[in-house]
């Protein structure tokens, strides 16, 4: 995925090719409901940020676009919307890591790449440590090797 950017732009995800003349293509039109995402390492996956209703949530897409899968949710009787975002993909694209304020401020989390087993991410080592998200579609997570 090396010669490949995928950005956000008004019209929603897009994704151009660093060489050539080819017109950028979009892969997730949803202007203002699509935040910040990110290619899965093999760059067969896209990770973001999709606004439902009154809160954001980490969705999946295949590169191009298609087979959109909501990874985190709502709880049914929820009494005040919860936000997941600012997604990032482990090296091994096994994990994903986000911000999430469900426990009324904001934690960082992790789960398996499919959304299953979301828990908290080093909770004694981030002890203390407090964090903030103004949804500036600024990249606050990142997993490097």
């Amino acid at each position: 995925i090396n010669d490949v950017v995928l950005y956000l732009d008004k019209e929603g995800l897009l994704v151009t090719q660093t060489e050539g003349n080819d017109p950028p293509q979009e892969v997730v039109n949803q202007p203002n409901l699509v935040g910040p995402a990110v290619f899965s390492p093999d760059g067969q996956l896209i990770y973001g940020m999709f606004r439902s209703e009154d809160h954001w949530d980490v969705w999946r897409w295949n590169a191009d676009g298609s087979n959109p899968v909501a990874l985190t949710s709502q709880p049914a009787l929820s009494s005040k919307p919860i936000n997941n975002v600012s997604p990032a993909v482990s090296p091994d694209g096994r994990d994903v890591i986000f911000l999430t304020d469900r426990n009324g401020k904001w934690e960082v989390y992790v789960m398996n790449a499919d959304g299953s087993n979301q828990r908290p991410f080093a909770p004694r080592a981030l002890a203390g440590i407090s964090f903030k998200y103004d949804f500036n579609a600024d990249r606050t997570l990142s997993w490097g090797k």
